[in-house]
């Protein structure tokens, strides 16, 4: 039992008769967080000629380079005492100028406790009362050894206050500065309970005999309020002198606390204490409390003979064992067990014999630490006497007992005359993994008694390996009970698993049982061979099926149940036609479990197998068993096979019940089919269990509509040494235009009850730093405006029909509806792609079809395969839409709006007027300061992507030479190369930019009119067109550009440049327009 503050501050209100609390000084922050330094190598730092280096010290403030610090530190790694001292010096410097800045003297400080010397105490001592550095400097100063110092320290006492004030005190008591004592002899009376606690803790530390007078006079006239902080110290005192190897002054504090009123934990407290100080000479005490009627008290006691020492201690205490109260005589037994002397033994074996069961599993306990040879029988014996855990636990002890000898004595107590040990020694053999007594075990096999017999074919399976298979098939030839062939078979089925060669234990077991005649052999190694599996033991035991004895067909028939895998399916079907009407339930139960282990619920192979297994079931209660296993496919078809007999009056409630949860798992394949099925299922049942599972349905499916949940997925998509925020634009297969050979899979829906609306990819695909396809077809019967609305965890792409809609790189959780994309369905089946990239995390996402203006879309259909005919009816690639467009119109908070139904709306920069385009307003640039840059996640802006730049411009003068028009990009990168997409006039005009890609039309802007300039690139070649003519192609790789869409920027050259004239109708698209889309483009546009 340790004493400590915490335990003596809760004792002395007790005694004291009140409750009381003590104040505690705030925490030294300053102590904790001393700043670490980088590692650096380390310079020699010249402190002359170094001005630089001191001066840039004085101007540091937080969050500048470390530069000077470094060097500061660095150089002292392996200084000298003279450059030392050159470097106190300079910062006793810092500390004094009055322009060095707090976090320059704080490094000062800092230093200073490392390399301090006298030199330096009065500037720190005259911090002390610095509000800001008070606390830093106390701990420069609180240096162990530095006389002049703690000196210095002592004497600031009477100017500091407050914080400060506890801060000093906590550090002398730390340098435990006796010549302090008179000093806090007299804070201890000071009004602040704060000061007051701090001083009597100071005390404690500094400890000796003046501090120990000091308390105790304190205390004899102490409020309550102080005497547990007394105490404390007292006790730190003592602990002092224990240390110190001073065990008699010791004493003279711990004993006067232990006395018979003294509360209980004050007590135990005194008395670890007085244990400690007297080692062996506290026996006759510890021994008197053993003889105490308080079982608290025996119980205290006896822990101390773990650690006690001196001859005959063991014995003094056991003899003691017998009188104690039970819990007590528990604690001395664990004792005398940590103890580890063999003493103790026979006490701990007259203790098996103790009327508490506890203290019994106590002595059983001690024999893994104090047990011998001579102790193997004991224990067996007495574990025969046992039932349930004790038995469990003496056997477990056994298995455990230490040292040699031990195990030769276990197989020795195989020859003995008592069954009931012989038993008891086999299971403690098994548990200790005893190979050596394999040849004693089998000899057993042979004994008079059936359960010696059970118990050694128990411990074979543990301790045996694959070369005990003959002896037990051969075991198996004289007449065995169904209790002991049930054994053989759990051995046999052992051995052959961890066996070097499964399969040559399978093949061994498999020929004895086609060779065997005698079913008493076969029945048991035809159960092995079921739980084996594979083709050599279905060989063997389908041959058995076909024999004239009833007893080996139905070994067979249940082997086959007992089948680890589908492989055995065409077997059991078999079966569900045989005369046996429990056989036929046996196979139906078996195809069942083993159809629902099946990973792929929406495969036509296992609906068809669930068709068989319908089909097969005569009666009710075998299509019943189909039923339930229906109950957990994900499909349509399933639906359709369960729906039929909600017709049955002897079927509906199990019919109602399936088709209630096949109706919920294919609410995202087809809601309205879902809907009518849960109505239908909750209909014809009255069972209340059926209605709220078909109602939870009928909810789902109806909140449901608009999400589209019929996917299928490709993952994990991964791309070694490219960053998460790199993901997202790095292309993998599934995103090429005409990829094959892609392996997607149903996604799973409802994984998330919660979220019904979730694709859980988490859980799904599981993973991080990777990224996810997941593909669905959509019908629509007409071109039709509609809304898709995303939430993602974590970044995401869209394509529909081929073509590139939506990006936003971020990193969020799931949130319906957080990204908006106005998009086209075109006339037959639309093909949506998204992919999703995986940080770190949660990982999903959920799609939602909506009307541009929000309503339900209404009835569309999803599909994940199309069939010859559907692939007729695919949506071609869709046209190229713009993914923002300005027009210049602004809405009332002054912003640019965004036409393009993505909503990416824009402030100006500057103060550009707006005067009359080409339809609707123009924005006019003054060439100065106006300016338009905003952040639009979802451009076309990854490597390869193709996409258009359609802007109007009017100009009165040609612009200078590099000025940019407009684009997307960030404008000042140059690397790497074609990171940019941007109009430029260069040279002879029209020219396109994209950091070390240049294309030039060499054709010039024209004046006093408007003109429509078009950019595309097709991810392959970038072409320039001037109001829908077409100038120039080029072959041009980009790279990926920044989502930023900028109009009028500062060139990014001379930084000198903007462009002065009008702007209107900017726009960038989704795709490449093509020469008749430009010119079409024009030709609607242009001013005639």
């Amino acid at each position: 039992m340790n004493k400590n503050a915490l335990l003596t501050a809760a004792m002395v209100p007790i005694l004291a008769g009140c409750l009381s609390s003590r104040m505690c000084s705030p925490p030294d922050s300053a102590v904790l967080t001393a700043t670490p330094a980088e590692p650096v190598p380390a310079p020699r730092l010249e402190t002359t000629g170094s001005e630089d280096i001191y001066t840039r010290l004085i101007q540091y403030r937080s969050g500048d380079k470390r530069t000077p610090l470094k060097q500061i530190e660095a150089a002292l790694v392996n200084a000298g005492s003279e450059q030392k001292q050159a470097v106190e010096e300079r910062l006793i410097e810092v500390l004094r100028e009055p322009s060095a800045t707090l976090p320059a003297k704080d490094f000062s400080c800092r230093i200073l406790r490392r390399i301090g010397t006298e030199l330096s105490t009065p500037a720190l001592v005259n911090l002390l009362g610095d509000e800001d550095l008070a606390h830093i400097a106390r701990y420069a100063l609180a240096r162990p050894g530095d006389d002049g110092a703690t000196t210095a320290l002592r004497d600031a006492l009477p100017d500091l206050s407050g914080d400060h004030l506890a801060g000093a005190i906590r550090s002398l008591g730390e340098l435990g500065d006796a010549m302090a004592l008179p000093s806090l002899d007299a804070l201890i009376s000071a009004p602040n309970p704060m000061i007051s606690g701090t001083a009597i803790e100071a005390v404690g530390q500094v400890g000796g005999p003046e501090a120990v007078e000091l308390l105790q006079r304190r205390f004899e006239h102490a409020a309550e309020a102080q005497r547990p902080a007394l105490l404390d110290a007292l006790f730190a005192c003592a602990e002092q002198f224990l240390v110190t190897g001073e065990p008699a002054a010791a004493l003279a504090i711990y004993q006067p606390m232990y006395t018979p009123d003294a509360p209980p934990l004050l007590r135990f407290a005194a008395l670890d204490g007085i244990v400690r100080a007297q080692q062996s000479q506290a026996i006759p005490l510890l021994l008197d409390l053993l003889d105490s009627p308080d079982s608290d008290t025996q119980s205290a006691a006896a822990q101390y003979v773990r650690d006690l020492e001196g001859a005959g201690v063991t014995q003094a205490f056991a003899e003691r064992l017998p009188g104690l109260a039970p819990m007590a005589r528990i604690a001395l037994i664990e004792a005398l067990e940590a103890r580890g002397d063999a003493a103790a033994r026979p006490a701990v074996i007259a203790a098996l014999g103790d009327e508490s069961p506890d203290v019994r599993a106590a002595a059983v306990g001690a024999f893994e630490s104090l047990g011998q040879p001579d102790d193997v029988l004991t224990l067996a014996r007495y574990a025969t006497t046992q039932r349930g855990k004790a038995r469990e636990t003496a056997i477990q002890a056994l298995s455990h007992l230490p040292g040699e000898g031990i195990e030769e004595e276990m197989v020795n107590g195989l020859d003995c005359d008592n069954d009931k040990v012989r038993v008891t020694l086999l299971e403690a053999i098994a548990k200790r993994g005893l190979t050596d007594a394999t040849a004693a075990v089998l000899g057993l096999l042979e004994a008079r008694k059936e359960a010696v017999r059970i118990a050694a074919v128990g411990t074979l399976e543990e301790v045996g390996n694959e070369a005990l298979l003959p002896h037990l098939l051969a075991h198996l030839r004289t007449p065995r009970g169904e209790r002991e062939r049930n054994a053989v078979t759990g051995a046999l089925t052992a051995l052959s698993r961890q066996a070097n060669v499964p399969s040559a234990c399978t093949a061994l077991l498999a020929g004895a049982s086609v060779t065997a005649t005698d079913a008493a052999i076969r029945a048991p190694v035809l159960r092995a061979l079921g739980q084996l599996g594979g083709e050599q033991a279905l060989w063997a035991v389908a041959l058995a099926l076909d024999t004239d004895s009833p007893e080996t067909s139905d070994a067979a028939v249940r082997a086959l149940c007992d089948w680890p895998d589908a492989l055995v399916l065409p077997e059991l079907f078999r079966c569900t036609a045989a005369e046996s009407d429990v056989h036929r339930v046996l196979a139906l139960r078996a195809i069942c479990r083993l159809l629902g282990e099946q990973q792929d619920r929406n495969s036509s192979e296992l609906l068809a197998l669930y068709g068989q297994a319908m089909a097969a079931a005569t009666r009710p209660e075998e299509k019943r068993l189909v039923l339930g296993g229906l109950a957990s496919l994900t499909s349509v078809d399933a639906l359709a096979l369960a729906r039929p007999h909600l017709a049955q009056p002897e079927l509906e409630e199990e019919a109602a019940l399936a088709v209630a949860k096949i109706a919920r798992n294919v609410v995202g394949v087809d809601a309205p089919l879902a809907l009518s099925a849960a109505q239908e299922a909750a209909a014809v049942s009255d069972s209340e269990l059926v209605k709220q599972e078909a109602q939870r349905t009928i909810d789902l499916a109806r909140s449901m509509a608009d999400y589209v949940m019929n996917w299928v997925v490709s993952a994990p998509w991964t791309a070694p040494g490219t960053t998460r925020e790199g993901l997202l634009n790095t292309p993998f297969l599934p995103e090429e235009e005409a990829a094959d050979n892609i392996e997607w899979e149903p996604m799973p829906v409802g994984l998330d009850p919660g979220k019904p609306w979730l694709l859980n990819l988490k859980k799904a695909i599981g993973g991080g730093d990777r990224a996810a396809f997941l593909l669905t077809y959509v019908h629509s019967a007409k071109t039709q405006p509609a809304r898709l609305e995303l939430g993602s965890d974590d970044a995401v792409k869209v394509w529909l029909n081929g073509r590139h809609v939506h990006a936003n790189l971020v990193w969020r959780g799931v949130n319906p509806g957080e990204d908006t994309i106005p998009i086209t369905l075109q006339p037959g089946w639309n093909q949506l792609l998204l992919k999703v990239v995986q940080g770190n995390g949660d990982w999903g996402a959920c799609a939602k079809l909506l009307t541009r203006d929000g309503e339900s879309l209404g009835g569309f259909r999803t599909t994940t395969v199309l069939t010859a005919e559907d692939a007729q009816a695919l949506a071609p690639p869709a046209p190229p839409v713009p993914m923002l467009r300005w027009n210049m119109e602004r809405n009332d908070a002054g912003e640019l709006m965004d036409t393009s139904g993505y909503g990416v709306t824009a402030p100006q920069k500057g103060t550009p007027t707006f005067v009359e385009g080409i339809s609707g307003d123009a924005m006019q640039s003054d060439g100065v300061d106006d300016e338009i840059r905003v952040k639009a996640a979802h451009l076309p802006v990854e490597a390869g992507a193709p996409w258009t730049l359609n802007v109007f411009v009017y100009l009165d003068e040609q612009p200078e030479e590099l000025t940019i028009i407009g684009g997307f990009g960030d404008v000042k990168s140059g690397r790497p190369i074609g990171c940019q997409r941007f109009l430029v006039k260069f040279k002879q005009g029209i020219h396109f930019w994209g950091s070390c890609v240049d294309v030039n039309a060499g054709v010039p802007f024209e004046l006093g009119r408007w003109q429509m300039v078009t950019v595309t690139y097709d991810g392959k070649t970038v072409a320039i067109y001037k109001d829908g003519k077409h100038l120039v192609s080029s072959e041009q790789p980009l790279a990926e550009a920044a989502p930023f869409a900028v109009v009028t920027p500062l060139d990014h050259w001379k930084k000198n440049n903007r462009l002065k004239g009008r702007i209107d109708d900017f726009s960038i698209w989704s795709g490449a327009l093509t020469a008749e889309q430009v010119e079409e483009l024009a030709a609607e546009s242009l001013p005639r």
